[in-house]
């Protein structure tokens, strides 16, 4: 008898979820408080994807990695850094050296620096006087554009030196974002923050970054981001691409929606060894189904047929370990997904 890990709500996830998407400091601006979290995933030969309206953005084969790294809101004051940062209203961190600064108003939101990573080694960057870079114009809707010439302090590992450049950040492109575990979030809008310095730390050189950022109303922090960074000087060249995924995406993708022609019973649930599945296949179509754990990993799946009327399945789950899953039923351009517990 396998150990029973999670209770179960059946729920089906939301093809058509969120409200059109414009970024506002309600819904945007960090705030002493906030909470989430961020899964890794795979960069290798990522794509940002298209821009401008109606954009698709598909990373449902993704590989997403634990752990989780969580995130939390607080005053510039418990970090201990309200020296470097006082025009800063918040603290965004995952721990100790991992924090980030804010400040926000009705018309945008600033970054003024923390702790990053420049190539394989830790630095904290300050941008001091007016110059923060300006990462969103509020409202900030498709098109909605910002540049501010932006410098400060640089120090890496013990050395001081100094940075300028120019910030841009960019809402440019709307559209679907698809994620693992058939996922799918529509009206998303996506931000892309150009930064381009040029550093002077012992020697000289010049620091490219570009982030996606991509949101949907569900969550104030994005749903996926993908943020490249290059730096060029005479001590060498180094490039990194690191992509991350809300931790929690699959629920904020969950909600009481029943897809139209499919009628779907799962049970018993929780389940041990056998699940049957029963849906209504009103015309016949082609059904199948899929199992997918928490990483969007497929672990069990198969066709269904087309008969038409009530189908029963039963599904052999004595394999596959305790957890929960999330089964997704397909009939014809039609989908469910209900999450599976099994103990």
């Amino acid at each position: 008898m396998k150990k029973l890990y999670f209770t179960i709500l059946s729920a089906i996830v939301a093809f058509n979820v969120g409200n059109a998407q414009s970024l506002t400091q309600a819904n945007n601006a960090p705030v002493n408080g906030d909470a989430f979290g961020t899964k890794q995933c795979d960069s290798t030969a990522i794509n940002p994807g298209a821009s401008g309206a109606g954009a698709v953005w598909s990373f449902s084969t993704i590989v997403v990695h634990p752990p989780v790294t969580s995130y939390t809101g607080a005053s510039v004051a418990s970090t201990g850094s309200t020296t470097s940062f006082p025009s800063a209203g918040v603290a965004v961190g995952a721990g100790a050296g991992k924090n980030s600064f804010y400040s926000s108003s009705a018309t945008d939101l600033k970054y003024w620096g923390g702790d990053v990573t420049l190539g394989a080694l830790g630095a904290v960057v300050v941008y001091t006087g007016t110059n923060s870079a300006s990462v969103a114009k509020y409202p900030m809707t498709l098109g909605t554009t910002t540049t501010t010439a932006v410098s400060g302090t640089l120090t890496v590992s013990g050395n001081n030196g100094t940075f300028n450049g120019t910030c841009t950040a960019t809402a440019d492109g709307t559209g679907t974002l698809k994620l693992p575990s058939g996922v799918t979030f529509n009206n998303v809008i996506r931000v892309m923050t150009v930064q381009n310095l040029n550093f002077n730390v012992i020697v000289s050189g010049t620091i490219t970054q570009v982030k996606y950022d991509y949101y949907n109303a569900l969550s104030k922090a994005p749903l996926f981001t993908i943020a490249s960074s290059s730096i060029a000087s005479i001590a060498g060249n180094s490039q990194q691409t690191v992509v991350t995924v809300a931790s929690n995406y699959i629920t904020l993708g969950v909600k009481s929606i029943t897809a139209a022609n499919v009628e779907l019973s799962v049970f018993p649930n929780p389940a041990d060894d056998k699940i049957t599945v029963s849906f209504y296949n009103e015309n016949a179509d082609n059904a199948s189904y899929e199992v997918v754990n928490a990483l969007g990993q497929t672990v069990k799946t198969a066709s269904l047929g087309n008969d038409k009327g009530i189908v029963r399945h039963d599904l052999n789950i004595e394999a596959i370990p305790a957890g929960v899953y999330f089964l997704k039923l397909t009939v014809g351009n039609n989908a469910s997904i209900q999450k599976i517990s099994v103990q």
